[in-house]
């Protein structure tokens, strides 16, 4: 038998070998890769997680990945928190997307073994928002900026004719936060406010602990009904108006996915930056301990494509920014008569203080209208 006719030949049977084993392959059950994300990320998670199944994707050795949400996904502060341990060696996700680098590390800290994988998926910032003709009486017709300092004033004061007498507003100072008891953004909310009463970007345990601190905090605590917000305060102020809270802050991409309703009604809404941001970074990290080859590599598979175009191009349907800052899509068009910027660098980014203080302070919350 002539040499090249022995190539063909053994060509044919690697040829057939290989679509054999791929074949098999394919036939066994799916890998399946469990991921978990932050409540403000989730619905963006969702969509990407089922755009990539759509693909049918395959682990390095050509076997199929599926990939699913982990049935137990806790807001990040849940994970913070020493007592309760929602996820443990026998049930974890693979996978998960946090609300913040720092996030990360106060889950290291409780000793889960999560270790980061791509730093940055999305952004999005706490911003105010607010129905024009309060924040008028509150800004004393943009003298003040609309910020911490005056919406701590117009708490203490309780009442709009005492804010602003001339300004023919009635009723309690109604402010909305997310709960700083059951929510991480809600928490870093009350921490936002610490960076600006003490002018800094670093609060530290001094602050947050210090009776003056605590002391013009209670006012702003006490004019929040947590209740009534529900689980999307943004929502709920969409859907009711200036009757559910007047002036709240919140993280950008729950005002942006609202963007209806009483946002968009007679009385203009409008949108404010603080001189100190909280930024939500959104970074990937994999479970480090007892996954796979083929698991880790479909973890990383994960990593590629939301960091792709499209998923990346859909950040701007749920109001998320892309990593740099940057707003994409009609959501960010629709707002920005509001004041909302397409393109958003803060000067000052507050630094989360250690994971301890958080935590004594959210105790303290709890027992102080938080």
């Amino acid at each position: 038998m002539r040499r090249g006719t022995i190539f063909v030949i053994l060509f044919v049977v690697v040829a057939v070998a290989v679509v054999g084993v791929s074949q098999f392959l394919r036939s066994q059950p799916a890998v399946t890769v469990t991921v978990a994300a932050s409540p403000v990320v989730a619905d963006w998670t969702r969509a990407q997680i089922d755009a990539l199944n759509a693909t049918q994707p395959l682990t390095v050795t050509g076997q199929r990945v599926e990939f699913v949400l982990h049935p137990s996904q806790p807001d990040d502060l849940t994970l913070w928190a020493d007592a309760e341990r929602p996820w443990t060696d026998a049930n974890h996700p693979d996978a998960w997307i946090a609300l913040s680098a720092a996030s990360v590390d106060y889950v290291v800290e409780t000793r889960l073994p999560f270790v980061t994988v791509t730093p940055s998926l999305a952004q999005t910032t706490l911003v105010w928002g607010g129905f024009a003709r309060y924040v008028a009486a509150l800004t004393s017709d943009g003298a003040a900026a609309f910020d911490w300092a005056c919406v701590a004033e117009a708490a203490a004061s309780v009442r709009w004719n005492a804010v602003a007498p001339s300004s023919g507003l009635n009723g309690n100072v109604n402010l909305a936060f997310e709960s700083p008891t059951r929510d991480a953004a809600g928490l870093l909310t009350m921490v936002a406010a610490a960076a600006s009463y003490s002018s800094t970007d670093a609060p530290t345990d001094a602050t947050l602990s210090g009776s003056g601190f605590r002391d013009w905090l209670r006012p702003l605590l006490d004019s929040v009904n947590f209740t009534t917000l529900g689980a999307s305060p943004a929502q709920r102020i969409a859907a009711s108006g200036a009757t559910v809270a007047q002036i709240a802050l919140l993280p950008e991409s729950e005002w942006l996915k609202q963007w209806s309703g009483a946002l968009v009604g007679s009385d203009p809404f409008q949108i404010a930056y603080p001189t100190y941001a909280v930024v939500f970074d959104f970074p990937l990290a994999r479970w480090d301990t007892g996954l796979t080859a083929d698991e880790g590599a479909a973890v990383d598979l994960l990593a590629t494509w939301l960091t792709g175009d499209a998923a990346q191009n859909a950040l701007g349907t749920y109001g998320l920014r892309q990593p740099d800052g940057t707003g994409v899509g009609g959501r960010f068009a629709e707002a920005a008569a509001a004041g909302v910027s397409a393109s958003f660098v803060p000067d000052r980014v507050v630094a989360f203080p250690e994971r301890a203080d958080l935590l004594r302070f959210q105790s303290w919350l709890s027992t102080n209208g938080g």
